[in-house]
């Protein structure tokens, strides 16, 4: 979050931060010097791709106690592996590239993974 935050101090001087700068606020006799704090949401960002994030889905009907996943989307994706019953399991995902790699597993699975 970074909203900007205006701080009036006896009206006289102005200060504009941004809320990641602020790790704690002191107030002293508030009522006295007249402290106004005013959140203002930030301008509007870039307008995104246009499209839903791409992803890829592989399955694997016969138990392996490994999984090669060529995947070809040029990062390291968001892992999920799932069993064939559709349940989450977690498993070791070793990268061997930005396109590919491996899981592993204790005993052998068939399911399936989805990278975003």
């Amino acid at each position: 979050m970074n909203e900007q935050v205006t701080i009036i101090e006896e009206v006289t001087r102005v200060a504009i931060v941004t809320a990641a700068e602020v790790r704690s606020v002191t107030v002293v006799e508030a009522a006295a010097v007249g402290v106004v704090a005013i959140a203002e949401q930030g301008p509007v960002g870039p307008p995104g791709t246009g499209g839903a994030a791409t992803g890829f889905e592989q399955t694997f009907p016969s138990p392996a106690l490994t999984w090669l996943v060529n995947h070809n989307l040029g990062k390291y994706p968001l892992v999920t592996v799932l069993t064939s019953g559709g349940a989450e399991v977690e498993a070791e995902i070793v990268h061997a590239s930005l396109n590919q790699f491996t899981v592993y597993f204790a005993a052998p699975l068939a399911g399936r993974v989805r990278c975003l």
